[in-house]
């Protein structure tokens, strides 16, 4: 990435360099060379840009799939202990009926 950032920069100096210098030159074909130089220079620059552009692109997406993961397994484990809440809460009262059928099964022998 330092030598994309060393590379642009010496094409934005030359471009302005070139500007520079174009302003006191008569038109003619050293102008327009100078304009060409200029223009390449620039793809340079956009060059660097959107490679970069687009490494940012990727390490978003990346984020996104793991963020995206993450928020998966988060309701996954919520809906476990939901469930483990629910299959507890469903042994206390089978065992609450149990217990209340025995001790009204007993009393009622001992009639």
């Amino acid at each position: 990435m330092n030598e994309e950032n060393q590379t642009s920069q010496s094409a934005v100096d030359t471009s302005a360099s070139n500007a520079d210098a174009a302003q006191s030159d008569i038109i003619t074909q050293d102008i327009m060379k100078k304009i060409a130089i200029q223009n390449s220079q620039l793809l340079t620059v956009l060059k660097a840009m959107q490679g970069a552009t687009q490494q940012q692109t990727k390490i978003a997406a990346a984020a996104n799939v793991n963020l995206a993961d993450i928020s998966h397994n988060t309701t996954l484990e919520q809906q476990r202990k939901q469930n483990e809440e629910q299959a507890n809460g469903n042994a206390t009262y089978k065992n609450a009926a149990f217990d209340d059928g025995f001790w009204h099964g007993n009393n009622h022998n001992n009639k």
